[in-house]
């Protein structure tokens, strides 16, 4: 069996956007993961028992932080000592809710933000321990490569756990 990956990404996506999650399902497919997505049909009522039981099942996830706000002019913070005017590119909330989720859960996770997209699981002082980071745009990095490895890893290692013992049959 192999290793099986779970890709979050908003789910209206303009053509470029879906032109680089289909280049990420087919690259990891190439690496010998399976792709699962939570697709917006699937979605139920309450969807925290469905992502908890998909985070419980996949060795690693994707998180691709495609563009879907832009803020022109904002106020962050407003009135407290960190009040600051800001321009910005965020994500769909989404992504933070499903990232923060696999990593509970223990999963590796690579974040892959478009350009401008650097707010919370895709700013890259957070790629941290098992949380991996690149471009949305750049699958050939060294980042996911390490991140590869480290679903593989996580994927033989569950296995080993869920298979019974040949020793014990005896």
């Amino acid at each position: 069996m192999t290793a099986l990956t779970l890709i979050c990404a908003p789910s209206m996506r303009t053509e470029s956007q879906q032109a680089i999650y289909d280049m990420w399902c087919e690259f990891l497919g190439s690496r010998d993961l399976c792709v699962e997505a939570l697709r917006r049909a699937d979605y139920v009522t309450d969807p925290w028992e469905q992502l908890t039981t998909l985070m419980r099942n996949v060795d690693g996830v994707l998180v691709l932080g495609f563009r879907q706000m832009e803020i022109c002019q904002g106020v962050w913070r407003n009135e407290t000592p960190e009040m600051a005017t800001l321009s910005a590119v965020w994500t769909s909330p989404w992504m933070q809710v499903e990232a923060g989720m696999a990593i509970a859960s223990g999963k590796p996770v690579l974040a892959a933000p478009e350009r401008g997209v650097s707010e919370g699981i895709f700013a890259p002082q957070n790629w941290t321990a098992d949380v991996f980071g690149t471009s949305a745009e750049n699958l050939s990095s060294f980042a996911v490569e390490r991140w590869v490895a480290t679903v593989r890893r996580r994927h033989v290692s569950r296995e080993m756990r869920i298979q019974p013992s040949t020793a014990d049959t005896g």
